[in-house]
């Protein structure tokens, strides 16, 4: 992210909360207001549009409860963003549960909006701690034998040159897999755990 800002997206159904993040961001130079959404519809469109570098998703976006989980994850499937989600409920198993179903990089509870300039640098520079928990976290719920196939077959380039029934087995735990992470196949597997992959594989060569 050197030499060039940040772009941002907010998407918050409160224009009182749009203002005052507004406020604090144009206190960082390094980071600019892409534009700002108040509903689902409006959300995917701008996403879409200006490409941001982060998404900030208000985790409620109406009376539906929590509705901004799915908008964010089809926002994070669908464009380069990153997405770090904004609470006002302060209960850690909600906030951690909707970050992994969205896919987010980071959360923020709304009252320490006073260190969000801070949190999004570190987001769009690289991978935090609580996204390695959270990806993490969704690796730990497949089994031994679908983590084989998910390292292997889906994220790496291992070609199947089975026995049909062998290759039918890979392709059975292949679509237990995507069920289980929420995705609809390779593609997006690739798109939200090929980067953080490669820096595990780093990491385990610095480590070695």
């Amino acid at each position: 992210m050197t030499g060039r800002r940040i772009s941002v997206l907010i998407v918050e159904d409160d224009p009182n909360y749009i203002f005052l993040i507004q406020s604090a961001l144009r206190e960082s130079p390094d980071i600019v207001v892409a534009g700002a959404a108040q509903n689902a519809s409006d959300a995917v469109l701008l996403a879409k549009q200006y490409d941001p570098d982060i998404v900030l998703m208000d985790l409620s976006l109406s009376d539906i409860k929590y509705d901004g989980i799915e908008i964010a994850k089809e926002i994070r499937l669908s464009t380069g963003a990153k997405i770090i989600i904004l609470s006002g409920s302060e209960e850690p198993d909600v906030v951690i549960e909707a970050s992994k179903k969205s896919f987010a990089s980071e959360y923020l509870f709304k009252r320490h909006y006073t260190i969000l300039n801070e949190t999004i640098r570190q987001t769009a520079e690289g991978h935090t701690p609580h996204e390695y928990m959270i990806l993490s976290t969704l690796i730990s719920s497949l089994t031994n034998a679908e983590k084989s196939v998910f390292f292997d077959y889906i994220l790496g380039d291992r070609p199947v040159s089975l026995a049909a029934a062998a290759k039918k087995t890979i392709d059975n735990q292949k679509s237990k897999i995507y069920h289980k992470l929420g995705i609809k196949g390779r593609k997006d597997a690739l798109h939200i755990f090929g980067a953080w992959l490669e820096q595990q594989k780093q990491l385990s060569g610095r480590i070695g």
